[in-house]
C-alpha cells in the first residue's frame, strides 16, 4: 500500500484512502482484527474516554480527507487476546503525513484510559498545526500587503498622469 496524492479539491482536502496513509506511516498498523481511523477536530475533556475525542470516523476506501489530525486504532494480537495500538498523526496541508508514533499507546483489550493518555499527543499536534497555520497566513498578508502597496503605487501614478 502507498500513499498516493490523486488530487486536491476546491476546499483543500486531498482524495486519499486512510487506510493507506496509516499503513504508509503508522508503526504497527493493523487491521487482522479490525481497527478505525477518525479525525480529530477538538477534545471534549469533560468525559474520560474515547468520547472525548470528537470528530468523525472516516469510511474505508477513497475519501476527501481534509488536512488536520487523525487517530488510528490497529487491532492486533490473537483472536482471543487482542490488542489496541491507538497512534495519531497529521495530515499537513501541502500533502505530507506526519505520525507521532512516539506517542502510540499500546492497550491489552478493551476500554481503559487510553484516550486521555492520548490528549497531550492530540494538544501538542494541535499546537503546531496553529503555529505553522499562523505563519502561512503571516507569509500570505505580508504578500497581499506588498500587492497593496504596489497597487496604490500604480493609482497614485495614473492619477498625476490624469490630472
Amino acid at each position: 500500500m502507498t500513499t498516493t496524492k490523486v488530487e486536491r479539491n476546491e476546499s483543500g482536502a486531498y482524495l486519499l484512502d486512510p487506510n493507506y496513509v496509516a499503513y504508509d506511516h503508522v508503526k504497527g498498523f493493523s487491521r487482522y482484527n479490525g481497527g478505525w481511523i477518525k479525525r480529530i477536530d477538538k477534545i471534549d475533556k469533560s468525559k474520560t474516554n474515547g468520547y472525548s475525542l470528537i470528530g468523525d470516523f472516516c469510511k474505508s476506501g477513497l475519501q476527501w480527507m481534509q488536512p488536520g489530525i487523525y487517530l488510528d486504532c490497529s487491532k492486533g494480537g490473537s483472536r482471543k487476546n487482542q490488542n489496541y495500538i491507538y497512534t495519531v498523526f497529521v495530515l499537513n496541508e501541502d500533502g505530507t503525513v506526519k505520525a507521532y508514533n512516539d506517542g502510540a499507546i499500546e492497550v491489552e483489550g478493551r476500554g481503559g484510559d487510553w484516550a486521555v493518555r492520548l490528549w497531550p499527543v492530540i494538544e501538542a499536534a494541535m499546537a503546531e498545526i496553529c503555529g505553522k497555520r499562523l505563519e502561512m497566513l503571516r507569509a500570505r498578508k505580508a504578500e497581499l500587503e506588498a500587492e497593496l502597496t504596489k497597487v496604490e503605487t500604480e493609482i497614485k501614478m495614473l492619477e498625476e498622469e490624469v490630472a
